[in-house]
């Protein structure tokens, strides 16, 4: 039976992460898969393998496509997760928004999650990662995912830690059967993915002496997808840019769908006379012209890894900046219509 171990609040707790030498990381792991999520648990044990102390903060349950959602003033209940063997270091994370006694807690997001790790850590963490997802989070899917804005929260100046490095990692979704009951040969995928992230892992501790002993530049977060395929079947690893793919789209003026792209088609539940049309929501479709243009969405379909460097800093590049500057001209006339 789990009990609470506390319930807090927004806090903010600001401490200097430790340098890096080789030595064995502080590994923060949070996901939005929930807790007791396949990908999590392999890529813990696998982490702990290679030597490094692991502390899991993951939601009580599935919060996925949360992105960097945080819940403000809301109430975290953290409860040690006892799944009836030998666990440590593991925390479930849930919120309710009025009396403890009449609302039933939900899944907390990653970002919750991140937050609600200062009250359990001693010191800040050297390193966040956030996985092992249990599907692909490239183009326009990274920026919804739980999984890439829980390591974007952590990167982020907000982070209760100050910009922490953080990597988000992602498995491709395609089953070698019935996606309710994965095979042996899928569930294998999840370890070499976490192998993958421990070499990662230890190239940036390598490289790390480079740049006085920083994981990766302030603000920055690698964002992982990784093929679901063996091992002797992928081609490589790419780095790369984020691609473009979407949901729906729609033919201009027609009204009627285009489907473009290998995963996928919506499902057009209704459709009135007035253009109210219900939709059933799908994976998201990729681009097929992405794959001249060098990027993540492609790529991984073609067996690469991938890896997309991500900025927490929202701001756009002095290129798109300069261009913005011409396109609006003299911005104090605004002021006062000129």
């Amino acid at each position: 039976m789990k009990k609470p171990l506390l319930t807090l609040g927004i806090f903010v707790f600001c401490i200097t992460a430790a340098a890096f030498g080789g030595e064995p990381l502080n590994v923060l792991l949070l996901n939005d898969d929930g807790i007791e999520a396949e990908g999590l648990q392999t890529l813990k044990g696998r982490l702990e393998d290679a030597g490094h102390l692991v502390t899991v903060v993951a939601p009580d349950g599935n919060a996925s496509a949360s992105s960097s959602g945080v819940n403000l003033g809301e109430v975290f209940i953290v409860t040690p997760f006892d799944a009836g063997e030998d666990i440590e270091n593991e925390y479930a994370v849930s919120r309710v928004t009025q009396d403890l006694e009449t609302i039933d807690p939900v899944p907390a997001t990653p970002v919750d999650c991140l937050v609600a790790s200062a009250s359990i850590l001693e010191s800040a963490p050297d390193l966040i990662i956030s996985g092992i997802n249990d599907q692909h989070n490239t183009g326009g899917g990274t920026q919804i995912s739980g999984t890439v804005g829980g390591a974007l929260g952590g990167a982020s100046k907000l982070s209760p830690y100050g910009s922490l490095p953080a990597i988000s990692v992602n498995l491709e979704r395609i089953f070698f059967t019935d996606p309710e009951e994965p095979s042996d040969e899928f569930e294998k995928v999840y370890g070499d993915a976490a192998d993958f992230i421990v070499r990662l892992v230890d190239r940036l501790q390598e490289s790390s002496a480079r740049f006085n002993g920083a994981l990766l530049p302030e603000g920055v977060t690698l964002n992982v997808n990784y093929p679901a395929r063996p091992l002797e079947s992928i081609k490589g690893v790419k780095l790369r840019r984020q691609g473009d793919s979407f949901l729906v789209r729609f033919d201009d003026g027609s009204g009627s769908f285009s489907v473009q792209g290998v995963r996928g088609s919506p499902q057009v539940l209704s459709q009135d006379p007035s253009g109210v049309v219900e939709i059933l929501s799908v994976p998201l479709l990729i681009d097929p012209n992405e794959g001249a243009r060098k990027a993540d969405t492609s790529d991984l379909v073609n067996g690469y890894v991938t890896i997309v460097p991500l900025d927490g800093d929202y701001t756009a590049g002095y290129s798109i900046r300069k261009g913005a500057k011409r396109r609006l001209g003299n911005l104090n006339a605004l002021l006062n219509g000129e």
